[in-house]
C-alpha cells in the first residue's frame, strides 16, 4: 500500500513539475510576440515621421481627385 502511494505521489509530482515548465515557456512566447508588436508600431510611426509635410499644391490636387 505504501509503495502505490509512494507511486501516485511521485506520478502527481512529475505531472504538477511538467506543468510548470510549460506554463513558464508560454509565457517566454508571449512577451516575445508583444515585442515584435511594439518594434512593428514603432517602425511604422517611423516612416511617417520621415515623410515630408504636404504642400497646399499637392492637398489640392488629392481633394480634387477624391483621395481626402
Amino acid at each position: 500500500m505504501k509503495r502505490i502511494m509512494a507511486l501516485c505521489f511521485i506520478l502527481f509530482c512529475l505531472c504538477f513539475l511538467s506543468y510548470q515548465l510549460g506554463k513558464s515557456h508560454s509565457k517566454i512566447k508571449i512577451i516575445e510576440k508583444e515585442v515584435e508588436v511594439i518594434r512593428y508600431e514603432t517602425r511604422s510611426k517611423e516612416e511617417i515621421y520621415m515623410r515630408p509635410n504636404a504642400t497646399r499644391d499637392a492637398l489640392l490636387k488629392l481633394m480634387r481627385s477624391g483621395a481626402l
